[in-house]
């Protein structure tokens, strides 16, 4: 039996490390130090890599699940894979 993976570690470093600068930059904004814009860009590029993140999971348990419909159609057609 194939287990489902767990997201990409790479992934979920570059989730964990856009949220920090997002913060950062959140914080940052407000005192006025940086334009809004310039935070603006790192709040989207977070809310991207947290999409990205999502992805990967998404495309690890679909692949495990077709792997599984697959070999259960080949089981019950009778035919061998190696």
């Amino acid at each position: 039996m194939r287990k489902v993976k767990r997201p990409s570690t790479k992934a979920e470093a570059n989730a964990s490390i856009a949220s920090i600068t997002a913060e950062r930059w959140a914080a940052l904004v407000k005192r006025p130090v940086v334009s809004r814009q310039a935070n603006d860009n790192y709040q989207f590029a977070y809310s991207a890599q947290v999409g990205s993140t999502l992805a990967a999971n998404h495309v690890i348990v679909d692949d495990a699940y077709t792997n599984r419909a697959s070999r259960a159609g080949t089981e019950s057609s009778g035919s061998h894979r190696p």
